[in-house]
C-alpha cells in the first residue's frame, strides 16, 4: 500500500494465526499440536483480531468499521506468524 490512499470500501478479512510449539514439549505432544489435535489456548482469537485490524487502520483501510467479513484462526506451526488476506467487497 505504499503510496496508496487508504481504502475506502467495505472489507471482508480472514486472519490465520500460527503459534510456535513450546520448546519444551515432547515429540509426541509436538506431533499432535502439528496435527491439529491440540489448539494453543492464548492468545484469544478476538484479542488477535482486534490488534491486526487496529493495526491496519489509517494504512490499509481508513477504519475497521469498514470490515463486513472477518474470519479469525489460530493453530499451531513450526514457526509462529500471522497471515493476512483482505479483499474488498463486490457489489
Amino acid at each position: 500500500m505504499a503510496g496508496r490512499e487508504p481504502l475506502q470500501t467495505p472489507l471482508t478479512v480472514y486472519i490465520y494465526a500460527s503459534m510456535s510449539i513450546p520448546i519444551s514439549w515432547s515429540k509426541s505432544k509436538r506431533q499432535a499440536a502439528l496435527d491439529g489435535d491440540i489448539y494453543p489456548a492464548r492468545p484469544d482469537v478476538d484479542n488477535i483480531a482486534k490488534t491486526v485490524l487496529d493495526g491496519m487502520n489509517g494504512v490499509i483501510y481508513e477504519d475497521d468499521a469498514q470490515v463486513t467479513y472477518l474470519k479469525v484462526s489460530k493453530k499451531y506451526a513450526e514457526e509462529g506468524m500471522v497471515t493476512v488476506w483482505l479483499s474488498e467487497n463486490l457489489k
